[in-house]
């Protein structure tokens, strides 16, 4: 399995604070080969109206991984991606931060 960790903006500029400025997008890509797997995870990015302005992280990594993982929070998308071959999780913030 290939991890690949982008940070991204989205493709239409945020007009209001609460709108997303950007996201943390994790994908895992079930193939051997890392160009192919930053092809799919790119146009999928692509596909879901998110620029890439970075790459953070790529490796390969097998379930062991996630042993700690005890809540199940990041292990499920790798679970998921050994059935479906591709899974993205994007995780954007807004603009500005609400006040509480």
């Amino acid at each position: 399995m290939i991890y690949i960790q982008y940070t991204a903006k989205p493709k239409n500029e945020p007009l209001r604070p609460t709108d997303d400025a950007g996201a943390y997008i994790n994908c895992w890509i079930n193939y051997s080969d890392i160009e192919s797997a930053k092809i799919i995870a790119e146009k999928m990015i692509d596909e879901s109206g998110w620029i890439i302005t970075s790459l953070d992280n790529l490796e390969f990594i097998t379930r062991e991984f996630y042993e700690n993982d005890t809540d199940d929070s990041h292990s499920k998308y790798f679970d998921q991606a050994e059935i479906d071959n591709e899974v993205i999780t994007i995780f954007s913030y807004p603009l500005v931060e609400e006040e509480e």
